[in-house]
């Protein structure tokens, strides 16, 4: 879902909803959603049932490019 999605759950106009789950976690809702992507591919590549890519498009990413650049980002964890 898009943020507006979650933003009317909340009855908060968008930016505020980012605001306020900045403050909450210390990430942005993208930077949360990506590092719970990472955490399941993690653990999908530590059981050996899967491999990296298989891994990254259960875990949600539909673009190698962009599963790569959020790689990088979290270090390879």
């Amino acid at each position: 879902h898009k943020m507006e999605y979650y933003a009317r759950l909340c009855n908060m106009s968008e930016s505020n909803f980012r605001k306020l789950f900045k403050e909450y976690t210390g990430k942005s809702p993208v930077e949360y959603r990506n590092a719970i992507r990472m955490n399941a591919v993690h653990t999908m590549l530590i059981s050996g049932e899967f491999n990296v890519q298989e891994a990254a498009y259960i875990a949600g990413f539909n673009n190698m490019s962009f599963f790569y650049d959020v790689l990088a980002k979290y270090g390879g964890k």
